[in-house]
């Protein structure tokens, strides 16, 4: 059981990071980020969108390994031994 809190807890921390990435990565278009010169962005804005998507794919693959991590024992017990002598 205290695996399994773990493991909730961890995967809640990626969740949290993978919205945040997406809230910083969709925020200059939703918020409306001031634009220099001809209309586009400096490039502090697009540091920002570029962390965030930094921060996206990071917390995206942390979540795949943390399924693929707990799918894996549950794999392992409904599968038969194999490799033995017989």
């Amino acid at each position: 059981m205290n695996g399994l809190l773990t493991s909730a807890l961890i995967a809640g921390l990626f969740l949290i990071g993978l919205l945040g990435g997406v809230w910083t990565v969709i925020a200059p278009w939703v918020v409306g980020f001031p634009q220099v010169g001809n209309g586009s962005w400096n490039s502090m804005t697009w540091a920002s969108v570029g962390t965030g998507v930094l921060v996206l794919t990071a917390s995206a693959a942390g979540l795949v390994v943390m399924a693929a991590a707990l799918a894996a024992p549950q794999q392992a017990k409904s599968q038969p031994p194999s490799g033995g002598r017989s």
